[in-house]
């Protein structure tokens, strides 16, 4: 559902004029990130990359900016690319006497389905709606569905990543208010951060995104005024996420805060499993248990198997893909 791309931007010897954009198309061209982030100044002839997760089959398009007119002198550069059955792809680069602006349209829908027959000896993530006829034996661990006699607690997160929601609603002097989400992973480095390059928010108005997170990893949400008074009521600014079906606030900045504001979020324990289950789904770890009985099944079989045509898959080999910026 989700392709992660890279970003490369090689700066000049005169970073001060240069920034850069990514904007959602989906969205009317809604600024989902840029940089460099707030407060944050580029060095010149050095190299800074970043990653963004994307929504497959969904149109962005990246732009650098020169404020001065003349591009990026050699060997300056900005590239974006992705990891496609792990060879690195270009998917655009930006170099040279651009002007004021360039951009890379980047749109990603085919990337990473299977290219040729496959026969494998893992199970397949479809079930087959062919009946299995005969039985199969296995002295080997087993990985057809069974219910444990012990019901399984898992202790890991359900899925990697994790989805968390901002929401910003300005007062009546949007001019000063500014904010940056920080990955403290990396040394505080700023991974998103608005309004965007050349955008400005409207005055008494709510704006929301979303971020993709690394579960187990901190961040920090800071809102800046540069006025120094906060934000005026009704204003605020809200992070959030859905857990099991409930919006949960993370944290809700508002009132005088003077200059600055900050959110810690670290999501580690959301939607993990509550309470033991008993699941006739396959595990998705095999028992250590040789089977002992052959199985004979009417209903289509979850259990591997070669078969004599090799399957050919038209469905993307996993469900997220490496881009690199």
């Amino acid at each position: 559902l989700y392709a992660v791309v890279m970003f490369e931007v090689l700066t000049d010897g005169n970073p001060g004029d240069m920034s850069w954009s990514l904007a959602d198309n989906s969205q009317n061209g809604a600024i989902v990130s840029s940089g460099p982030g707030y407060g944050e100044t580029y060095d010149a002839d050095s190299l800074y990359s970043f990653t963004e997760t994307f929504y497959r089959c969904t149109s962005y398009t990246f732009t650098i900016y020169d404020s001065y007119g003349d591009g990026l002198s050699s060997p300056g550069y900005a590239e974006v690319k992705m990891d496609s059955r792990k060879i690195t792809e270009t998917l655009g680069r930006i170099d040279g006497n651009f002007g004021s602006d360039s951009s890379i349209s980047i749109f990603i829908c085919d990337k990473d389905l299977t290219s040729s027959p496959s026969t494998s000896l893992m199970p397949s993530p479809i079930p087959s709606n062919i009946p299995s006829s005969l039985p199969s034996l296995s002295q080997s661990p087993s990985m057809s569905p069974f219910i444990s006699a012990e019901p399984s607690i898992s202790t890991m997160p359900t899925t990697l990543y994790a989805v968390v929601m901002f929401e910003v609603l300005t007062d009546g002097n949007p001019g000063d208010m500014s904010w940056s989400l920080a990955d403290n992973s990396q040394n505080g480095a700023i991974v998103s951060s608005g309004p965007g390059y050349g955008e400005t928010y409207d005055a008494d108005s709510l704006y929301s995104f979303t971020e993709t997170f690394y579960r187990c990893t901190s961040y920090t949400f800071t809102i800046y005024d540069s006025y120094g008074d906060g934000l005026s009521s009704p204003g605020y600014a809200e992070v959030k996420m859905d857990s099991r079906k409930i919006t949960e606030t993370l944290g809700r900045i508002d009132g005088n805060f003077g200059s600055d504001s900050s959110i810690s979020i670290f999501i580690c324990d959301k939607d993990l499993t509550s309470s033991p289950s008993t699941s006739l789904m396959p595990s998705p770890i095999p028992s250590n248990i040789p089977s002992s009985l052959p199985s004979l099944s009417q209903s289509p079989s979850m259990s591997p198997f070669i078969s004599a045509e090799p399957s050919i898959s038209t469905m993307p080999t996993t469900l997220y893909a490496v881009v690199m910026f």
